[in-house]
């Protein structure tokens, strides 16, 4: 569907407009009206538009400045002025804004209607080819791109790459697929290097050094902007698997060495089948970092988090609770949740360990959040402070890491501000309802927590919680319900109609997931 915005200072025409473009053109929704440009520029400032059709003279505020507010503040959003006036220099003004078109009264229903679907034809274009893509563009490229699109939960550019690959007859893996995921030990540079505050180039040099390696090796990579870099490795089986992440994680080590660049963790996620279950094995490998508390060497393996599932859930749990005491400002939460925190190095309760729990907590909060860098320096020189004071102190209790990490969290925070974001139940609850009132349309989860105002991390991590499912499955369980529905409804409705419906770019993927979904083809759904 595309969102349309009607401004007119002349009610007859604002109906008009109102009742004519669903008729021309079913996918164009009215989703709001305005009686001049300054009503306008109150709901574009609350709502997202894709097309907005403006009268040029109007009170208060005129079409022409409108369009200008519309192409610097929205230049996605597409502009039709309709106007009675046949200006030369209103059009050039408007050709300056980037108008579609320039329609004049009194109105063509014909013409609108072409002007409708042309801008549809040119948007369905945009959105099935992603940017950068081109016929020449190599298998690997594509390989790359689409695990950049799962990663991300682009769902409209993985239909589209994916759909690319069939066409190449090219196999994204083997037979079995794993993630590895491998970062910079930043516990290990605090203890024994002074450049804690330079993490993020270490980071990027990292991801130099393993994007060049895997491109040798022809396997494809991702990198996360909070200093992961992910990896997919693929093998015949289960044991080859296996031999495969130890034999690439020690030659990655000798050439971090080489490099002089600090230790390295490296974890591995599950193997799978369904390529589906990618993001699902990079969240795992990422989760098992937190094996390293314990006191686990690298390479980290999938088994020991089986071994150790209660202590990964507990401690993350712990990180997920400290992080929305932060964001809520619930200080005296805060201060309860963060002693349980410590209790888990109660048993190993040694300088080593309050660092490495104090960077795991700390690199939690930020890598989900807008954290500024300042904050994030300041955390750490906090922290660094704190480990000086204690390093002359004989024998360390609870309290002594109770106050270290709490000292270094609560920098983390400008005090200053307000937090701006809603409990976890509400922010699900609002994600729940863009994605209900957007699923015919492609969407990320990026831009859904853009929509929302959180991080995308922080979303992913509130729907595995509360949900105990992904974002993707459940945006498929949507369209798929949906999808369901039409054809109850109308068993004559033509399956590419209905798959675009939905949000499918491609009636054939849209088939082979409603089989997969359902055990039928939607063709034996209807029969």
């Amino acid at each position: 569907m595309y969102h349309v915005l009607i401004v007119d200072d002349e009610n007859l025409m604002r109906t008009y407009l109102a009742q004519i473009i669903p008729t021309l053109c079913p996918r164009f929704q009215i989703c709001g009206l305005a009686n001049d440009g300054l009503e306008a520029m109150e709901l574009l400032e609350h709502q997202k538009f894709d097309l907005v059709l403006t009268d040029i003279r109007m009170p208060e505020m005129d079409g022409l400045s409108l369009a200008k507010y519309i192409y610097e503040t929205s230049p996605d959003t597409k502009i039709i002025i309709v106007s009675g006036y046949n200006d030369f220099e209103y059009a050039k003004t408007a050709i300056r804004y980037h108008v579609s078109d320039y329609l004049l009264k009194p109105l063509n229903d014909q013409e609108l209607s072409n002007i409708l679907h042309t801008l549809e034809k040119k948007s369905a274009e945009k959105i099935r080819t992603p940017s950068n893509f081109s016929a020449n563009t190599s298998s690997f490229e594509l390989r790359t791109k689409y695990m950049e699109a799962l990663m991300e939960d682009d769902s409209s550019n993985s239909d589209f790459l994916l759909a690319e690959l069939e066409k190449r007859s090219f196999p994204y893996f083997d037979n079995l697929g794993c993630i590895l995921v491998s970062t910079i030990d930043e516990a290990d540079m605090f203890l024994y290097s002074n450049n804690i505050y330079e993490i993020t180039t270490y980071s990027l040099k990292l991801n130099s050094i393993i994007k060049e390696y895997c491109y040798n090796k022809n396997m494809v990579t991702y990198y996360k902007a909070d200093g992961q870099t992910y990896i997919l490795l693929d093998a015949a089986d289960e044991k080859t698997l296996l031999t495969e992440v130890c034999y690439v994680y020690n030659e990655l080590s000798m050439l971090v060495q080489k490099k002089k660049l600090p230790k390295i963790i490296f974890s591995s996620g599950c193997s799978f089948t369904d390529i589906m279950n990618l993001k699902y094995s990079a969240h795992l490998a990422y989760s098992n970092i937190a094996l390293t508390l314990m006191g686990a060497k690298s390479p980290l393996f999938f088994e020991q988090s089986i071994e150790n599932k209660h202590f990964i859930n507990e401690i993350n749990n712990s990180c997920q609770i400290v992080y929305s005491n932060l964001l809520s400002s619930s200080m005296d939460s805060l201060q309860i949740n963060l002693r349980n925190y410590c209790r888990y190095m109660e048993e190993c309760l040694t300088i080593s360990s309050i660092i490495r729990y104090a960077v795991h907590l700390l690199k939690y909060i930020y890598s989900r959040s807008n954290i500024k860098t300042q904050f994030v320096k300041a955390a750490y020189h906090s922290l660094t402070q704190s480990v000086n004071a204690l390093i002359s102190v004989h024998e360390l209790t609870l309290e002594d890491s109770y106050e270290t990490i709490y000292s270094s969290v609560i920098t983390l925070w400008d005090t200053n501000m307000s937090p701006s974001l809603s409990e976890p139940n509400q922010i699900v609850s609002m994600a729940k309802q863009y994605i209900l009132l957007h699923y015919s349309e492609p969407l990320s989860l990026t831009q859904i927590a853009d929509e929302i105002g959180v991080n995308s991390c922080y979303l992913s991590d509130l729907f595995h919680k509360n949900l105990g499912e992904s974002y993707s499955k459940y945006l498929l369980k949507i369209r798929m319900e949906q999808a369901s529905k039409l054809l109850k409804a109308d068993s004559d409705m033509k399956i590419y109609q209905i798959a675009e419906q939905v949000g499918f770019v491609s009636s054939k993927h849209f088939i082979s997931v409603f089989k997969k979904f359902y055990g039928v083809t939607p063709a034996n759904y209807i029969k």
